[in-house]
C-alpha cells in the first residue's frame, strides 16, 4: 500500500511537511513506497529521491496540476512511470502559471499514470457532489481515451458525506484507486497549515474563512484499511509497481575549445594566463602572483575545467569587442587570478585578498 498524494513544504504555503521527517514516519508505519506530488512544482524532486535512496524506500515522483477543459477546472495527479515520464513532468511544471490546458496535460502525460485529484475544488468533484452520473461518465470516457493509464481517485472517505457521495464512482466503467490527501504529517500539525494559509491570505489565523482542510494527515495502513475498499487499496500497490524512476539521464558534455594554435587546451590556457598576467602587472612579475597563478592553473587543469575557462574567455572577449556590456566580476569568479589574467574579471584577487 502507498499514499499516492503528498504535498511538501516545496508547495509554497500549502504544506508544512519536511521530506526526511515524513519519509521516516512512513517507513516507521510500514510503508515501502513514498510518493511526492507537489502542487504545480517539482522543486523537491532531487532531495526527495536522494532521501528515499538513503532510507531504502521506493520513491514515486509525481505532480499535482490544475487544468482547464471547456473553461472548467479539472485537477489531476500525474505519476512518472520512468525517466521519460519524469522529464515530461519537468517540462509540464515549467510551463505552468496558474493552470494548463487539458491538451497540455495529455501531451505531457506520456509515460505517466494519471489520477483525478478529487480535491473537492474542481468540476469533477462537483459532479460527484451532485451525483451527476452522466457527466461523470462522459468525462471519465474522455480521460480513458486520452491517457494510457488512468484512474479515478476515491478520496477523503474519512468524511461521512464524502464517503456516501463517492459510491457513485463505483458505477463508472473505470479503474479506481484509494487516495488519501496528505497536507501535514500528524493531525496536530493542522495548526502549522493554518498558519501557512493565513500567511498566504495575509490575514490572522483566527480568520474563519481560511481553507485549513482538517484530517489531511498521514494515516497508518490500519486506518486506510478501515476507510477504503480492499480493491482500491490494492490498486495503490499496482500503481507503485508501475512507477520506477531511475534518474539515469545522459550527462551533458563540455565541448573542446579549438584554439588558433591547434595545441592542447591546457597549454593554451597557460600561455594566455602568463601573457595576461604580464599585461596586468605591466611586465613587473611578482612571485606572489606567479605562485597563485601556478596553483590555480593546476587545480583547474586537474579538475577538467580548462575548456570551460577558455569558452568563457572567448565569449567575454567577443562581447567586449562588440561593445556588449560585461560586468567586472561577481560571485566566486572574482576570487580567481586566472579569470583576472584572462580578462573575464577586472578585480585583482591578490590586491583585494580574495580566495580562489
Amino acid at each position: 500500500m502507498v499514499h499516492l498524494h503528498m504535498r511538501s513544504s516545496y508547495s509554497l504555503l500549502e504544506s508544512p511537511i519536511r521530506l526526511e521527517s515524513m519519509i521516516l514516519h512512513q517507513k516507521q508505519l510500514g510503508y515501502n513506497h513514498v510518493c511526492l506530488t507537489d502542487h504545480n512544482v517539482m522543486y523537491g524532486t532531487m532531495e526527495f529521491y536522494q532521501l528515499c535512496k538513503k532510507h531504502n524506500v521506493h520513491a514515486i515522483i509525481g505532480l499535482e496540476v490544475d487544468s482547464i477543459y471547456n473553461e472548467e477546472p479539472f485537477h489531476f495527479i500525474l505519476l512518472a512511470k520512468n525517466d521519460m515520464g519524469l522529464q515530461n513532468l519537468y517540462k509540464l511544471s515549467s510551463i505552468i502559471k496558474e493552470n494548463v490546458s487539458f491538451d497540455e496535460v495529455i501531451k505531457y502525460a506520456k509515460d505517466c499514470v494519471v489520477l483525478t485529484s478529487s480535491d473537492g475544488k474542481d468540476t469533477f468533484s462537483a459532479y460527484i457532489e451532485h451525483q451527476d452520473l452522466e457527466k461523470l461518465s462522459a468525462f471519465v470516457e474522455l480521460c480513458k481515451n486520452s491517457f494510457s493509464d488512468f484512474y479515478v481517485s476515491i478520496s477523503m472517505n474519512d468524511s461521512g458525506k464524502k464517503r456516501v457521495d463517492n459510491r457513485i464512482l463505483k458505477q463508472l466503467d473505470c479503474k479506481c484507486v484509494a487516495l488519501s490527501r496528505i497536507l501535514y504529517e500528524k493531525s496536530e500539525d493542522v495548526k502549522s497549515l493554518q498558519a501557512l494559509r493565513a500567511i498566504a491570505k495575509q490575514t490572522s489565523i483566527e480568520n474563519q474563512g481560511l481553507d485549513v482542510q482538517f484530517q489531511r494527515y498521514l494515516r497508518s495502513p490500519q486506518e486506510m484499511e478501515a476507510l477504503y475498499d480492499e480493491c482500491d487499496l490494492l490498486a495503490t500497490e499496482k500503481i507503485a509497481r508501475m512507477c520506477n524512476v531511475q534518474m539515469v539521464f545522459q550527462k551533458s558534455k563540455l565541448p573542446v575549445f579549438e584554439n588558433k594554435l591547434h595545441i592542447d587546451s591546457s597549454d593554451y590556457l597557460v600561455k594566455l594566463c602568463k601573457k595576461g598576467l604580464e599585461k596586468r602587472l605591466n611586465g613587473n612579475l611578482d612571485a606572489v602572483y606567479m605562485n597563485r597563478l601556478e596553483y590555480e592553473l593546476s587545480v583547474i587543469i586537474n579538475m577538467g575545467f580548462t575548456d570551460y575557462f577558455l569558452i568563457v574567455w572567448d565569449f567575454i572577449r567577443y562581447a567586449r569587442s562588440k561593445d556588449i556590456f560585461v560586468g567586472p566580476g561577481r560571485g566566486s569568479a572574482a576570487g580567481s587570478l586566472v579569470a583576472y589574467c584572462l580578462g573575464i574579471t577586472h578585480i585583482d584577487p591578490i590586491q583585494n585578498n580574495l580566495l580562489f
